[in-house]
């Protein structure tokens, strides 16, 4: 996983006009001069030495920014303190600015191109396309064929009807996929304690139940008994 601090100094050089890319692959530019026939003038646009600023697909889907949702959330919580898009007043035009540049002009063509491709690292195995379906676990593959095999494998006859839908997580080993599904082991453990809990809930509530209808018999056997 990504460190915090080369996460904050890869989006801060991605939101510069001219990104200067990581050390080692340090961008030069030229200047493509062309009419605009819009704004009926010569525009001048920096045309960059490598159209990902010197940065790999796995540097860029490594930020864990998969949607504009996502990119709006980061940078209200490093620039404007976790504030909420209605309580920014004049600010709000600089997150929209800052938000449309890091995801629309920057990041958003190679985030989705990866998530469609895959690559060697973990995947989230689930039911269906929503994550309210229900997560299996995540799963280590070298591709996104392999973990649809995989995910088939050892999911498939939990949906029985078609197949277990996988979602790349990110690049990383299969060591991650150990930490990863703690937490999935972890609320399937508290599903079996919930269900548990409820089955006993259940058991008593037939108990009593069966005890009233024995009571019911005893009490109308008593007054039968009686009357005759």
């Amino acid at each position: 996983m990504m460190l915090k601090t080369t996460k904050d100094a890869i989006i801060e050089d991605l939101l510069r006009a001219r990104p200067r890319g990581p050390v080692g692959k340090r961008v030069t530019y030229t200047v493509n001069e062309e009419y605009d026939y819009d704004k009926h003038k010569h525009v001048r646009t920096p045309v960059p030495s490598d159209d990902q600023w010197g940065y790999s697909d796995q540097e860029i889907y490594s930020l864990d920014l998969r949607s504009k949702d996502d990119v709006e959330k980061y940078v209200l919580n490093r620039w404007f303190e976790g504030k909420s898009v209605w309580n920014l007043g004049r600010q709000k035009a600089t997150l929209t600015r800052r938000v449309n540049k890091l995801w629309n002009d920057r990041i958003e063509d190679i985030v989705i191109r990866v998530s469609r491709r895959g690559g060697a690292g973990i995947y989230s195995v689930r039911k269906g396309y929503y994550r309210s379906d229900g997560e299996f676990g995540h799963i280590y593959a070298s591709t996104k064929e392999e973990a649809q095999r995989f995910a088939d494998m050892f999911f498939g006859y939990l949906v029985p009807d078609s197949n277990p839908r996988i979602d790349f997580i990110r690049f990383g080993t299969p060591k991650e996929v150990v930490v990863l599904n703690a937490q999935t082991i972890h609320r399937a453990a508290e599903n079996i304690k919930r269900f548990q809990d409820k089955i006993e809930e259940m058991m008593n509530a037939i108990a009593q139940q069966k005890m009233w209808l024995d009571t019911l018999h005893t009490v109308e056997k008593q007054q039968l008994d009686a009357e005759a």
